[in-house]
């Protein structure tokens, strides 16, 4: 009994296909806030997009439903963080066949278009690319997960947080691999290529 609540009120969801499953997510330097739908489904309400699994903006200012962020790609998403340029975002998928993201915004403080990523470091050690993801066409955006395969992104089971660390550093954890792993990205803007990928902790013996 800590807290009290206020003033609720229940975004409405409905012009977007509705929501479910929203799990870890993130905060925005322009004051919005950014929820993961951790499922996927089909385009029941046909405006073109599946109607689950995307990074959902609101506005808690507005109590409104920004958008959802088709461009960052379709997938059970899990945990979202903004890189303090506010174009650049990291995310991951919480899937046994799940990737970790990187999308760079076209303008800043606006994550509705831009370009995304998939990281491809097949010894999930050392050096890495990020691969361009094709994400213009609302069939692209659908079937984001399967692009990734076709691009040979590394896969990681079930990714459940993605950090900035104050190294500048790029940290995630994924849970059925009992690792965090971490890497530094050559520039969060322009950067296609990363490097010094480790198990940071998890999986050691003591």
């Amino acid at each position: 009994k800590l807290w009290q609540k206020n003033g609720a009120v229940a975004l409405d969801f409905a012009a977007f296909g509705g929501t479910a499953r929203n799990c870890s997510g993130g905060l925005t330097a322009w004051g919005n806030i950014i929820t993961c739908e951790e499922t996927s489904s089909a385009d029941l309400n046909g405006d073109g997009y599946f109607d689950l699994g995307w990074h959902v903006e609101t506005n808690p200012a507005t109590k409104t439903v920004v958008r959802k962020l088709w461009a960052m790609g379709n997938g059970a998403k899990e945990n979202i963080v903004i890189h303090s340029n506010r174009r650049t975002a990291y995310f991951g998928n919480d899937l046994a066949t799940g990737y970790l993201y990187k999308f760079v915004a076209n303008t800043a403080d606006d994550l509705s278009s831009g370009t995304l990523y998939a990281l491809i470091c097949p010894s999930k050690t050392g050096n890495g690319t990020w691969t361009p993801i094709a994400n213009t066409t609302q069939t692209q955006r659908n079937t984001t997960l399967t692009l990734c395969n076709t691009a040979g992104a590394t896969v990681f089971n079930g990714i459940e947080d993605v950090e900035i660390g104050p190294d500048g550093k790029i940290y995630f954890a994924v849970k059925n691999e009992n690792r965090v792993y971490r890497l530094t990205d050559s520039d969060p803007l322009s950067g296609t290529t990363t490097s010094a990928m480790e198990t940071y902790v998890g999986n050691m013996s003591y």
